[in-house]
């Protein structure tokens, strides 16, 4: 009976782990995750800065550039929102999701012009 109680004791343990996030969480998905949440909330320009360190080469986060791609593309400029989904299609080529934005936002800038 010991045995269960310890291994129960140990899975709630670890769901608790799950349902906070890890303490040794990697700082790229945390910073990332910071400019979602700000550009979930429209602001645009506060995100472009931490998708930017997300994007730091020395970070190496390829979603960094679509994040920051989406920022620029709800400000209207697409031009630097296809110039950052360029460069994650190069750091993630088989990245579905960098690919069909790509081809969005070129929609988007004919139709703006």
């Amino acid at each position: 009976m010991k045995v269960g109680k310890t291994w129960a004791a140990g899975l709630m343990f670890v769901v608790s782990l799950a349902a906070v996030g890890p303490a040794w969480a990697d700082p790229a998905t945390d910073t990332y995750n910071q400019g979602t949440r700000l550009l979930e909330t429209g602001r645009a320009e506060e995100a472009i800065v931490y998708f930017d360190r997300a994007a730091l080469p020395s970070v190496g986060d390829p979603p960094g550039h679509s994040g920051r791609g989406a920022a620029w593309s709800k400000k209207g400029d697409f031009a630097e929102a296809i110039i950052d989904l360029d460069r994650e299609i190069e750091l993630d080529p088989l990245n579905p999701w960098a690919h069909g934005m790509r081809g969005r936002h070129l929609r988007l800038r004919l139709q703006a012009g």
